[in-house]
Formats: C-alpha cells, structure tokens, sequence
C-alpha cells in the first residue's frame, strides 16, 4: 500500500517538474564526445595543493569516503561545493564565451583553463590554507571530469558506486527539494 502512494507522488512529482530525460541523454552525449581525448593543459608551476572530487550518486558512499580521508589532518573535507561550477561559469562569462555547459567548452583555451584552476583553487585553499588535500563532494560534477583533468591536472577522482537498485529505490522514496531532477 505503501508503495502505492509513492508511486502516486512520484507520477505527480515527475508532472510538475522540469526533468527533460531526452535533454539530459543529449547532453550526456555531449560532454563524451567533448571530453572523450581531453586536452592536455600545460601544468605551468607545480603546487603541493590537490583538489579531490570524490563523485557518485546520491547514497553512494560519498560521505563515507570523504570522512575517511578526513582522518588524515593533510585533508580539508569541504562537502558538496558549488566552487567549480562558479569558476567555470565566471571565466567563461568574463571572457564572453556564451551557451550552456558543455557545448562552450570547446571555446575555452589554454589561458581560460589556467584561469579556471586558478580561480577554483584560490576558493578552496581560503577554506583551509594548511591543508594539502581538498575534498569536494558535489555529486553533478561527474559531468566535470574532462573539464577537471584538463585544468587540474594534479586533481584526483574517486568514483563512488553502489547497487542501482539500492540507489534507485533511495532516491525514489526520497522526495528532494532541488536537484536530482531524474529521481
């Protein structure tokens, strides 16, 4: 019966969002095609400072791993930050570059790239000067990845998985407030 009702919301749910699946397939394929060879950036000076991304769906472990690298006191666990995103949009704007993620990048050029990290690690080490490690848990920046490698040279990634099932029926129980538009 239970079950009944979720189903219910979620039909109601999906009616009064904006989730355009189709959209999404498109532009999934896009940022593959994009990224499917990224660009080598130059790395200029090294740093001793290195952003990890530790992506995943939603209830995948992120969490978890992240309090796990916390309990080197090397690491800055800073959560689910909206830094990248920030840097990403406010180089592109600042340079006139135009559209919608990911079809600009293949406007941005090696500068634009040096400006991004730039911009990116300037936020993230103000949160923690001492700390050599930065974690960052923002579950869409999966898309990000080649855009990451490409700036960020020294960034690690860690992909956090868990049963589909498992994930699927959590974020169809789940109702969210914003984001995770697919569920």
């Amino acid at each position: 019966k239970a079950f009944s009702y979720f189903r219910r919301l979620n039909e109601d749910s999906g009616k009064a969002g904006n989730f355009d699946s189709l959209n999404y397939r498109q532009k999934t394929k896009e940022v593959k095609q994009l990224f499917a060879e990224p660009a080598k950036l130059s790395t200029g000076k090294p740093t001793d400072k290195v952003p990890i991304f530790v992506l995943g769906m939603s209830r995948s472990g992120k969490t978890l791993v992240e309090s796990l690298l916390a309990q080197s006191p090397e690491v800055f666990a800073a959560g689910e930050l909206h830094d990248w995103r920030e840097a990403v949009e406010t180089v592109a704007t600042r340079h006139g570059i135009t559209g919608e993620f990911p079809a600009y990048t293949s406007h941005l050029v090696e500068q634009h790239l040096h400006e991004i990290a730039g911009f990116y690690m300037k936020k993230i080490i103000a949160l923690s000067p001492q700390s050599r490690f930065f974690v960052n848990t923002m579950p869409g920046y999966f898309a990000y990845i080649g855009l990451i490698f490409q700036c960020l040279p020294a960034a690690r990634v860690i992909h956090c998985t868990r049963d589909a099932l498992d994930n699927g029926l959590y974020m169809y129980f789940k109702q969210y407030r914003h984001g995770h538009d697919y569920s």
